[in-house]
């Protein structure tokens, strides 16, 4: 949780599969994590608007393999969106062809909304 910007990033197991025997096994598991970043609501904690997400590569489903896409994607990812201008950075980054986890008028009204205003500018609506 990054309590001063009203931002938490939420690190989950999204999906999984793996062969199904007849015996009820599962072999060759396989688990995609997800981070999402959602800007906490004042009024409302409980509630967010998500502004960041991101799947990692899928993992083996093992402690080994589930902690290696921890260290190794969601935990740098965590730690490079850790801010309001760091997630703002990234969207700018994005253009001009493509603005990751939001359209780029979306991205603009948040940007502008946080008070980033230059980048709203960069980010605003495409013609």
């Amino acid at each position: 949780m990054l309590p001063d910007e009203h931002l938490v990033q939420i690190v989950a197991l999204r999906e999984g599969f793996g062969h199904h025997n007849d015996d009820g096994t599962i072999t060759d598991a396989l688990v995609r994590l997800a981070v999402d970043v959602l800007e906490l609501d004042a009024a409302d904690v409980t509630a967010g608007r998500r502004v960041l997400s991101t799947s990692c590569d899928w993992a083996p489903v093992t402690v080994s393999g589930i902690e290696h896409a921890l260290v190794t994607r969601a935990v740098p990812w965590c730690a490079a969106t850790a801010s309001r201008a760091a997630i703002v950075d990234r969207w700018v980054r994005g253009l001009p062809w493509h603005v990751p986890d939001q359209t780029r008028p979306e991205a603009a009204d948040i940007a502008a909304r946080w008070g980033f205003h230059k980048h709203a500018r960069d980010l605003g609506p495409v013609a």
